[in-house]
């Protein structure tokens, strides 16, 4: 795996992305109409997109985004759309440029993932994937750049790639000492994606709102990709309490120091 000049790992921008990916949109808990006409189910709405702001131990490193959006399955059929990217600023791309983009498309009802699709720029490492959820044979199909089948793992009941299975986490009410268990495959692999409430704290925000939050801390130890973590570091989730659960901050270790993730902007697109 190649490493950046300061010798830290690409796993950085990784982490730094799934953490925004977990980060799902909820901001409006209104109901709305979905791809097909029906009420909408989430406390996140199509047309809505979280703009974060990305820090490396206070150093400013760029930003991240999130958005969500009707989208149609490989079949025809409505399916649900969602977009993370993780961009570096200018002062880091002199030495380190980063321009990541995640897809996913799954059920409208998030049972289940359609396909994946991971575009990653990290320095010199390259990296382009599409993953195809093949339910009639059971199985995950994951092409290369090239297009040749690289893995083909066995699917579970209901699996969720690594971008949509957080959104499922965050539309599940939060209590203390909470763990939810989802499958979930990269393509790679199909593991049990854990996120587990470990408290609840008030959070002054940047610009000196107090929030009552929970803390939530996600955890796919068995999964490659954007959630491998440097060993025993710990990432954590800063949620509103209900109703919206609003993603306001997240914090993880890395090789060398920490990063942040803070929300700054929210733009609707109804």
């Amino acid at each position: 795996m190649p490493k950046d000049p300061h010798g830290f790992s690409l796993r950085f921008w990784k982490w730094l992305l799934v953490a925004c990916l977990g980060l799902a949109v909820l901001i409006a808990p209104d109901r709305v109409a979905s791809a097909n006409s029906t009420a909408w189910p989430f406390p996140f709405r199509p047309g809505e997109e979280l703009v974060y702001a990305l820090s490396w131990s206070s150093i400013p490193a760029g930003n991240a985004t999130l958005s969500v959006r009707p989208g149609v399955a490989p079949d025809g059929a409505p399916a649900l759309h969602m977009t993370a990217t993780a961009r570096s600023n200018a002062a880091v791309d002199l030495f380190y440029l980063v321009r990541d983009r995640f897809d996913s498309y799954t059920a409208p009802d998030l049972a289940r993932s359609h396909w994946y699709r991971k575009n990653q720029k990290e320095g010199s490492y390259l990296r382009n994937n599409t993953v195809f959820f093949d339910w009639s044979q059971g199985l995950a199909l994951r092409y290369g750049s090239d297009w040749t089948l690289r893995d083909f793992p066995y699917l579970l009941p209901g699996t969720l790639d690594p971008l949509s299975i957080l959104y499922e986490f965050r539309r599940r009410p939060l209590n203390e000492g909470q763990i939810s268990l989802i499958p979930v495959s990269d393509g790679q692999k199909t593991v049990m994606g854990e996120a587990r409430v470990s408290g609840r704290e008030t959070l002054v925000l940047a610009n000196g709102t107090a929030c009552d939050t929970f803390v939530v801390e996600p955890e796919l130890k068995d999964l490659g990709g954007i959630f491998k973590k440097s060993p025993g570091a710990r990432m954590f989730i800063w949620l509103t309490a209900e109703p919206e659960h609003i993603p306001v901050k997240l914090q993880s270790e890395v090789v060398i120091g920490h990063f942040t993730a803070d929300l700054v902007r929210v733009k609707e697109n109804p």
